[in-house]
C-alpha cells in the first residue's frame, strides 16, 4: 500500500477506518497488502486511515457523534481517543485495572463510557479524558450503550444481570435479572423505551425501561422488585 493511501502511528495492533465503518484486530505480519501475490480488489477496498497505538487487539471501538473522533477500547486495560482528520492519537484513558470489553459515546459526545472484566463502568470527560465516575457490579461488565436522550447508561455483566445507572449522577436505578447465564451485549431502542439484551443461552430478551420506578431488581419478566 502506498503512503498516499493511509495515514499511521506506529505499534503492533490497529484500527482500520473504511468505507464509513470500523473494524477492529490485530494486524496481520506482515500486513495482507504486502504479502507476496496480494493485492486489492479495487480502490474502494484501501482503509482510508488506519490508527497503529495499542499494544494489544483492540475489543471494541466506536465513533463520537459528530463523526471526528473514535474511542478504541484495549484488550489489556486502555480506552484510546483518537482525532479522524489526522489519524493523531488525542488521549489516553486510563483506570481500569483489566480487559476493556466495551466503549461508547454519549449522544452529544461529552461523555466516553467503558466496561471492563475489572467489574466496573468508567464514565469519562471526552474532552480532557478524566475519568468522572466508577460503577460497578458484582463480575465482569461486557457491554454498555448510551440512551438516546443520553441520560441513563446500560451496562450487561457475567452475572446475568443489566444494570442501568444515571448517567449525570453515577446513581444506580434499576437492577434487571436478564438470565441466569452471561450476558453479552445490551442495546436501547431508538425512543429509549425498551433495552434489547443478548446472553449465552441463545437468546436476545427485550426489557421494557420506560417505567421510572424506586431502584429494585426485577426478576425473569422484567416484572416487580425483590423485597
Amino acid at each position: 500500500m502506498s503512503t498516499k493511501s493511509r495515514r499511521s502511528l506506529p505499534a503492533a495492533s490497529t484500527l482500520l477506518l473504511a468505507a464509513g465503518f470500523m473494524l477492529a484486530g490485530a494486524e496481520p505480519d506482515p500486513p495482507p497488502s504486502e504479502k507476496p501475490g496480494w493485492e486489492w480488489k479495487s480502490p474502494h477496498d484501501r482503509p482510508i486511515l488506519v490508527l497503529r497505538g495499542h499494544k494489544k487487539v483492540p475489543t471494541s471501538v466506536a465513533f463520537s457523534p459528530d463523526g471526528s473522533r473514535i474511542a478504541s477500547a484495549h484488550k489489556k486495560s486502555t480506552v484510546r481517543l483518537w482525532d479522524v482528520a489526522s489519524g493523531k492519537e488525542l488521549a489516553v484513558l486510563r483506570g481500569h485495572t483489566d480487559r476493556v470489553t466495551s466503549v461508547a459515546f454519549s449522544p452529544d459526545g461529552s461523555l466516553i463510557v467503558s466496561a471492563s472484566y475489572d467489574k466496573t463502568v468508567r464514565l469519562w470527560n471526552a474532552t480532557n479524558a478524566r475519568q468522572r465516575k466508577v460503577l460497578r457490579h458484582e463480575d465482569m461488565v461486557l457491554s454498555v450503550a448510551f440512551s438516546p436522550d443520553g441520560s441513563r447508561i446500560a451496562s450487561a455483566s457475567a452475572d446475568g444481570t443489566v444494570r442501568l445507572w444515571d448517567a449525570s449522577s453515577g446513581k444506580e436505578v434499576r437492577v434487571i435479572r436478564a438470565n441466569s447465564s452471561r450476558v453479552f451485549s445490551v442495546a436501547f431502542s431508538p425512543d429509549g423505551s425498551r433495552i434489547a439484551v443478548g446472553s449465552k443461552d441463545k437468546t436476545v430478551r427485550l426489557w421494557d425501561v420506560s417505567i421510572e420506578d424506586d431502584p429494585g431488581v426485577d426478576g425473569e419478566h422484567g416484572k416487580g422488585k425483590s423485597p
